[in-house]
């Protein structure tokens, strides 16, 4: 599924093999498995190739007036909603860009999963995202 979503200062697209290094480097921080990326040989091309190949979900980049800013992931669309996933760039955290990003995200999500609810999934210590959701009509 390709993405290609310019809005006001937002320009939100599927990843592309040049994205592998913003992308990765914020999947490092944020995952579960981060210590897995620089310990397991392979580990690293193998995420970034289940990224590339969609398996499951649909990965995205977003960039603000032409500045990396997060990636974006739509999953979850064969049931009866799509779950939305963000990451706003550690350094740009704290600046109101995850919620731009997320009510773009949620038209996005609108104009290709018309019939479908949309989702943000908040993890219960991630306080920021909880408001970022409520903000967004969560």
């Amino acid at each position: 599924m390709e993405i290609d979503y310019r809005e006001q200062n937002y320009h939100i697209r599927t990843v592309t093999e040049a994205d592998k290094e913003n992308f990765m480097s914020i999947r490092r921080e944020t995952s579960d498995l981060s210590h897995a990326y620089d310990t397991v040989p392979g580990f690293l091309d193998q995420a970034w190739g289940f990224v590339l190949n969609g398996y499951d979900e649909v990965s995205m980049v977003a960039f603000r007036n032409d500045c990396f800013v997060a990636i974006c992931t739509f999953h979850d669309f064969q049931e009866s909603h799509v779950q939305l996933g963000y990451d706003v760039a550690r350094q740009l955290r704290g600046q109101g860009i995850g919620t731009e990003l997320v009510r773009h995200l949620i038209n996005i999500a609108h104009r290709i999963f018309p019939d479908k609810a949309v989702q943000i999934r908040v993890r219960k210590d991630n306080i920021a995202s909880y408001r970022v959701a409520e903000k967004c009509g969560g």
